[in-house]
């Protein structure tokens, strides 16, 4: 099921969601350039496919905030290495390194796309935070 995605199927399958544990370590440092802080996970555990998800993440202090995940090579930006990387919703962080995250999955939103130029991958990013926030929010009404 992580294999193809189906991370709400797979939560079934196991009796609770999908999550994993990895250490933030430095990407490229483009998603603060545009409004959109991630911290990219080293992680030895399972990644799902490819593609957008929504998530809840919490942080080594126990606080927990709404996640839009982004997996996969970023193909906007030509990236060749596959990755995690978890946008906070909303959280404000100094973003360092080589502090533990726990994502645990929620849904899969969508794949990954190459968009045309930054002004479309920006306002695709703000449709899946406020997705992510809505289903999250459902899910834990």
């Amino acid at each position: 099921m992580l294999r193809l995605g189906r991370v709400f199927d797979a939560a079934l399958i196991l009796g609770r969601r999908y999550a994993l544990r990895g250490e933030v370590v430095q990407g490229d440092q483009r998603g603060r350039t545009i409004g959109f802080p991630t911290c990219n996970l080293s992680t030895d555990c399972m990644l799902p496919a490819d593609g957008v998800y929504a998530a809840t993440a919490t942080l080594p202090d126990g606080t927990s905030h709404p996640a839009a995940i982004n997996i996969g090579t970023r193909p906007t930006f030509n990236g060749v290495q596959r990755r995690l990387e978890a946008h906070l919703i909303g959280a404000k962080l100094e973003l360092t390194y080589g502090w533990e995250l726990q994502v645990v999955f929620q849904t899969f939103l969508r794949d990954q796309v190459r968009f045309d130029s930054i002004d479309r991958l920006k306002t695709q990013l703000s449709k899946d935070c406020d997705r992510a926030v809505g289903l999250i929010n459902r899910s834990t009404a």
